[in-house]
């Protein structure tokens, strides 16, 4: 993820969006199981995984949407 710049990793944003204004479909691109991980499985390596997203909108991209979910 070079192009989009070392502030990426530095100034991560936490902010809410509207389900409206998201422009492509929804991929999943990590899945970890905090019941068996190990700690090999942190790295950032894990995360080079292809994934592919789709325009559903016409629109501009300006940003990456990324969440997780967690079960208690």
């Amino acid at each position: 993820m070079g192009c989009l710049g070392r502030n990426f990793y530095v100034e991560p944003l936490i902010d809410y969006v509207d389900k409206s204004n998201i422009v492509t479909d929804v991929c999943k691109f990590h899945q970890i199981d905090l019941n068996t991980c190990t700690s090999q499985d942190k790295g950032v390596s894990t995360f080079a995984n292809a994934y592919k997203l789709e325009m559903i909108e016409n629109g501009v991209v300006d940003s990456l949407l990324v969440w997780f979910d967690t079960t208690f």
